[in-house]
């Protein structure tokens, strides 16, 4: 489950509820004279509010709980409708904040504060109604779960999964089965492949560029005709810096990394998605470009290379540069296809039970306040 704002808004929207319609005198005393806990109950208010901008939301409760909290407070309050949150991971820290006030400060869950029956009197008329009830029990496209913590809490398990992919991605956790030690030499023999294509394609266009255009041994009207190269040996220097980026990519991925050791998520797993992209449309465009050059209006129409090279002695070594670059570049495209393929057959699966217990232990830490948001 990505980041969704509207659980979130859920999420806090019962909170401030809770808190806001508790009977503990304690917590409502502490509402009207405790400074520090007035400015958490005013960020988690901007927050709700903004919540609200961004879903684009009917619900009318926040304003009961502005209304309300302005009450226990005796203050007039407004809301700070210019905050705005980049970073989805300090949205979640900052939600989660006041369920992790209310249990260091009070000592219990915010889930077992109990609300006046009359905080929803117009909105609830029996248990069933309304999804946001007394007990705390949410109603969503993934099931019913119980105050902030359970196993089927939509925000928990939203906030415990951005929490693994951060992990993932800082390699804290390793979520494969298996660490195949021949991924890491595939990996290796992927990025010559790659730079000896980017060296390949590129060099195809720098000979297409130096050779501009060449006699192709048509003759329309009299004169001798010309294939022009210069928009296709343009792409293919584009290409070629395409696939020395991806090398660069790889690069980082097994020799700094694996070096380093710092991420084994990447060491071990042939992932290169985007590279695939840029291979494809290689394919395409060497087939236009022979297409373009054998077939096309005033395209090469000699029968061999040698008479091609005769008829344009001039830039003779250019026109060999080109040639051979091209079929080196094909040649070296097939051993890469072997390589993706082999990386591909020894990938490692995704531990799928090692994710979900780790999922779990997330939740279960951000349910007990020993953890929260990312």
């Amino acid at each position: 489950m990505d980041f969704d704002p509207k659980i979130c808004e859920t999420k806090l929207l019962d909170e401030l509820d809770i808190v806001l319609h508790t009977k503990r005198q304690d917590v409502l005393s502490k509402i009207s004279s405790d400074e520090q806990f007035k400015n958490v109950i005013k960020k988690e208010l901007n927050i709700l509010f903004y919540l609200k901008k961004k879903n684009k939301s009917s619900e009318t409760l926040p304003n009961k709980l502005l209304n309300r909290f302005n009450e226990l407070s005796k203050s007039n309050f407004v809301v700070d409708e210019t905050i705005n949150y980049s970073d989805k991971f300090q949205l979640l820290d900052d939600i989660n904040y006041l369920s992790i006030y209310i249990k260091n400060i009070f000592k219990v869950d915010i889930s077992d504060l109990n609300k006046l029956d009359s905080s929803k009197a117009e909105e609830v008329k029996t248990e069933d109604v309304n999804p946001r009830q007394t007990n705390n029990t949410y109603s969503n496209p993934f099931g019913k779960f119980s105050g902030t913590s359970g196993i089927n809490n939509p925000f928990l398990q939203m906030s415990a999964q951005v929490k693994l992919k951060d992990d993932i991605r800082n390699g804290r956790v390793y979520v494969y089965d298996s660490k195949p030690k021949i991924i890491p030499i595939i990996k290796k023999i992927f990025f010559f492949c790659l730079l000896a294509l980017g060296t390949f394609v590129f060099l195809t266009g720098i000979f297409g560029l130096a050779i501009g255009q060449f006699k192709n041994g048509g003759i329309v009207d009299g004169k001798e005709t010309y294939t022009y190269l210069s928009w296709t040996a343009s792409l293919y220097i584009l290409l070629g810096a395409g696939f020395y980026y991806y090398a660069y990519v790889c690069y980082k991925n097994v020799f700094v990394n694996g070096k380093k050791n710092l991420n084994e998520n990447l060491l071990y797993r042939f992932e290169f998605m985007g590279v695939y992209f840029i291979i494809f449309f290689f394919v395409f465009w060497y087939i236009f470009g022979c297409f373009n050059i054998k077939y096309a209006s005033h395209a090469c129409i000699f029968d061999s290379l040698n008479d091609l090279i005769n008829a344009n002695q001039n830039i003779k070594a250019e026109l060999y540069g080109f040639f051979s670059c091209e079929v080196l570049s094909m040649v070296t495209f097939f051993i890469t296809l072997v390589v993706i393929i082999c990386g591909n057959v020894f990938n490692p699966k995704v531990d799928k039970v090692k994710v979900n217990q780790l999922i779990q232990q997330y939740m279960d830490d951000m349910s007990r306040g020993t953890g929260f948001g990312c």
